[in-house]
């Protein structure tokens, strides 16, 4: 198997190619499963936040500015930006697009989006989320035990909540 870069080499928004952004690749030698394999991550970052997207997102400029500003306004906080619709083709926002933040679930285990006035979020959408390092290894990461995807954003929202901290959007950032 090619090693990861070498995956990237024509992608021109490689971030491993910015100033001052360090970015390592780890691979597993076999399968492990998406939370596990975000676990392997989140407890190899050096820096002071650790931050969680999918593969299938595209951070726009500045996402990160407010969501800084609010993990060092509280450290036991974890932030969702806005996330948005991807034209699959070209991974540039659409026009017009939703951009969501907030989720709950229904009794029957529904997954729904919905918003409001407060900055507050009940429940993470599971596959973008921001915290400081030190935050995430106090409340255990992720669940190493899950393997596939589902149930992490359950899973990260009752830590936050269950162990003194809570969860805020950042209205100003789009992933």
């Amino acid at each position: 198997r090619p090693p990861l870069l070498e995956l990237f080499k024509s992608d021109k928004r490689r971030l491993d190619q910015k100033p001052g952004c360090k970015v390592r690749f780890l691979r597993h030698e076999q399968t492990i499963g998406l939370m596990a394999a975000k676990l392997t991550g989140g407890k190899a970052a050096v820096g002071d936040v650790v931050a969680f997207f999918d593969c299938h997102c595209s951070p726009k400029p500045g996402w990160h500015e407010e969501i800084l500003q609010q993990i060092n306004e509280n450290p036991r906080r974890m932030v969702v930006p806005g996330i948005t619709d991807l034209d699959l083709d070209t991974f540039d926002e659409k026009a017009n697009s939703a951009v969501n933040a907030k989720c709950y679930l229904t009794f029957d285990l529904d997954f729904k989006w919905f918003d409001d006035d407060s900055d507050f979020v009940p429940t993470i959408s599971g596959g973008l989320i921001v915290m400081g390092r030190e935050w995430f290894n106090l409340t255990g990461g992720f669940d190493e035990e899950m393997h596939g995807w589902g149930g992490e954003n359950l899973d990260q929202s009752l830590r936050a909540w269950l162990c003194g901290g809570e969860i805020t959007r950042a209205k100003s950032s789009r992933v």
